[in-house]
C-alpha cells in the first residue's frame, strides 16, 4: 500500500529526472515599453517626432519590425534592442529577415528585386579594357 509520503518520493524522483525545457525568449509587451518610456519621460509620439518622424513612426515598432524605430525606443530606454525583441534578432544581433510570427516578410520582396536588379546590372554591363562603359 502507498503512503504519503513514499508518493512524494516517487512523485520528486519522476520530477527531477526530466530535463527542463529551455524558456523560450518573448517580446517585452507593449505596455512594458510604453512604461519604460515613460518612467524616462517620454511617449511614443513624442519621441517620433522629437526624431523627425510620423507621431505614430515609432508606434509600429511595438506590432512589426521596424529596425531603426527599435534602435531608437531601445536607446532611450538604456536596454539592447534584441533583448527587448528577442524574436526579431539572431543571436549575433543582427535583425531576422525573412518572415515574420505575423505573416509579413520584412521586405524580403524589395531584396530580392534589388538583388535581381543588381544581377542584371552586372550581367548586362560592357567592360572594355578593364573600364566599364
Amino acid at each position: 500500500m502507498l503512503t504519503v509520503s513514499t508518493f512524494l518520493v516517487c512523485n520528486v524522483a519522476m520530477n527531477t529526472t526530466r530535463t527542463p525545457k529551455k524558456p523560450a525568449l518573448q517580446d517585452w509587451h507593449r505596455a512594458d515599453i510604453k512604461a519604460a518610456l515613460e518612467k524616462r519621460g517620454w511617449t511614443l509620439r513624442r519621441l517620433s517626432q522629437a526624431n523627425g518622424f510620423a507621431a505614430t513612426y515609432l508606434a509600429n515598432a511595438l506590432d512589426r519590425p521596424v529596425p531603426r524605430g527599435e534602435a531608437i525606443i531601445a536607446d532611450v530606454i538604456g536596454v539592447p534592442a534584441q533583448q527587448i525583441w528577442p524574436s526579431r534578432y539572431e543571436a549575433d544581433g543582427s535583425p531576422r529577415r525573412g518572415l515574420y510570427r505575423g505573416g509579413y516578410d520584412n521586405g524580403r520582396h524589395y531584396l530580392d528585386r534589388l538583388e535581381c536588379s543588381v544581377r542584371q546590372g552586372v550581367a548586362g554591363s560592357k567592360v572594355k579594357s578593364g573600364v566599364e562603359v
